[in-house]
């Protein structure tokens, strides 16, 4: 009965030389195992996380959202595509505001002003990202003026209330930045910013790796 875990298969797929060999999983019969795109991406070490706010200590956002600022952006830079895949927001308290809004987005231009944020990897003890981050509190991140003609909206949300609120969202499909550009969060409330933590998830790959270029 075959025994082996790792088998030997002549491809040509995206991002690997023609007509060379690859590795694929076997189970202990011979037969191919497959998994789920993106936990294999995992764990091939190209998830990445940016945060804002840590356990009891919640992070404030914008007053009102601006077209101009933000509190988190994944920036992207010539050669990398980056694949958004979940966001996560728990609002916690108001703090005098009204109508929090959400919006996750996406534009070919990287953020240019706000607090480096190293990307942290879905895999512990994963290699560094090669995109870059920021994050801030209360739209302390510049990005790129909000346009219909060059910018993307993958998500938006307003709510009448707040109380332990969650935001659990996957972004998966929904759009990817290849080359030059950032996948950036903006919040805010009208009269002033609420209380809570974000958290934006999302995988990088080098254009050759991805698609084939």
């Amino acid at each position: 009965m075959p025994s082996l875990d790792v088998g030997i298969a002549r491809n040509r797929p995206l991002g690997l030389t023609d007509g060379g060999d690859s590795r694929v999983w076997l189970d202990s019969s011979g037969a191919t195992v497959t998994i789920d795109f993106l936990t294999k991406c995992i764990l091939d070490g190209r998830g990445y996380q940016i945060r804002l706010g840590v356990l009891t200590t919640t992070a404030e956002t914008d007053i009102n959202i601006t077209t101009l600022a933000a509190e988190m952006s994944a920036d992207s830079a010539a050669g990398l595509v980056l694949m958004p895949t979940h966001f996560t927001a728990i609002m916690e308290a108001l703090s005098g505001g009204t109508l929090p809004d959400t919006r996750v987005m996406m534009t070919a231009t990287a953020s240019t002003a706000g607090d480096v944020f190293v990307p942290l990897p879905l895999l512990t003890g994963g290699a560094a990202a090669s995109s870059t981050a920021r994050a801030d509190l209360a739209g302390g991140v510049t990005i790129v003026d909000d346009a219909v003609t060059t910018t993307s909206m993958l998500y938006g949300s307003v709510i009448a209330a707040v109380g332990n609120f969650q935001i659990d969202i996957d972004l998966l499909g929904r759009g990817m930045v290849s080359g030059a550009g950032n996948i950036y969060v903006a919040q805010g409330t009208v009269t002033a910013g609420f209380e809570g933590f974000l958290a934006l998830s999302y995988l990088e790959f080098t254009t050759g790796q991805l698609l084939g270029t």
